[in-house]
């Protein structure tokens, strides 16, 4: 059986067969190799059998790449093993834990749509920014261990302007990351 076919026709087996899923599929999210491979075949096929597309959107991304820009590969020996990162190598200074929250921050940060890059320096500095970030979290929750809402709430009307205005803008900020995250714009 030809390969793009049988990848192609996925959709029959998979959003058709299984319980809680519907023809069309929400997304299908794959590298930006796939325009020509899996994405295509998959329309192709579901069209001439279905008489529309398999699916409602499609959300390519970029490739995963080492620090200097090159395609990882075992060979060269410049794969990073997400493990690795999260629990650290043998040797703690050469590769540290930075566990799976420095991951997570690296991954909010890039724009997956393009290739990105990651290794132990980018690690490093992400993981510097998580620390100063986790830090500063702290401190501001650790002030607020005797805070009592019902007791200590100010109400709306009686702050003072300067915060009314970060209120507003924080308001703002939120519906504009809704809007981002929407869109599909994590970054």
């Amino acid at each position: 059986m030809d390969v793009w076919f049988d990848s192609g026709s996925s959709w029959a087996s998979v959003v058709n067969a299984r319980e809680g899923l519907r023809f069309p599929a929400d997304m299908y999210l794959e590298g930006s190799d796939q325009h020509r491979g899996w994405f295509q075949s998959s329309l192709l096929t579901a069209v001439a059998a279905r008489g529309e597309a398999p699916y409602k959107a499609v959300l390519t991304h970029g490739f995963v790449l080492d620090e200097r820009g090159l395609k990882m590969s075992k060979s060269l020996g410049n794969v990073v093993d997400p493990m690795l990162v999260i629990q650290g190598g043998k040797d703690p200074k050469k590769e540290p834990p930075y566990g799976a929250d420095v991951l997570r921050l690296w991954v909010s940060t890039v724009d997956y749509s393009v290739d990105v890059s990651i290794g132990p320096n980018i690690l490093k500095q992400v993981f510097e920014s998580y620390r100063k970030l986790r830090n500063t979290m702290r401190y501001l929750v650790g002030n607020l261990h005797d805070f009592t809402p019902s007791a200590h709430a100010v109400a709306d009307a009686d702050l003072p302007d300067l915060d009314r205005w970060m209120l507003a803008q924080l308001a703002a900020l939120r519906l504009e990351v809704d809007d981002a995250f929407r869109s599909y714009q994590f970054y």
